[in-house]
């Protein structure tokens, strides 16, 4: 099988767009791998970054709580203090409340004293003031009536 010129001119021109087109594939496949390398790259920095964004972010979390078991600790200690003060307050307060009642009642027993004897005394003048109005009052009926007596005072 003989080729002839013609027909060799073609096949070298066929091989030569051929192989143009295995360098344009291999250029684009170059091309493909690098572009894909650049996004595998900045998927990893992605990635990595995210990591440290996440171990930053647990170390925030585990300060955050230890801040707030401080200050539940703090919180629970104040009260502790705040309920010992009150407690000790409202025992004075009885107390205090106590001796003021039974200075009262002291008072009361007084005050109760003093008016029964007053009473007392008043019923005893009220009583003499009485007999000695009906004694005068019988005095002056008498001597209306046309008895004379002698005025006699109790």
């Amino acid at each position: 099988m003989a080729v002839t010129d013609e027909e060799f001119q073609e096949l070298a021109v066929k091989v030569e767009g051929l192989s143009s087109r295995v360098r344009t594939l291999e250029d684009d496949r170059a091309i493909d791998r690098a572009e894909a390398q650049v996004r595998h790259r900045a998927l990893i920095d992605s990635m990595q970054a995210l990591r440290v964004t996440q171990v930053e972010q647990g170390r925030d979390i585990a300060r955050l709580r230890t801040d707030m078991q401080q200050g539940f600790a703090a919180v629970s200690t104040e009260m502790g203090r705040l309920r010992g003060d009150t407690e000790q307050s409202l025992t004075g307060l009885r107390g205090d409340m106590e001796q003021g009642f039974e200075a009262v009642s002291t008072e009361m027993g007084r005050l109760r004293g003093d008016t029964e004897q007053g009473l007392t005394g008043l019923r005893g003048d009220m009583e003499q003031g009485f007999t000695a109005i009906t004694g005068t009052l019988s005095h002056v009926v008498r001597l209306l009536g046309g008895e004379p007596q002698a005025y006699a005072p109790g």
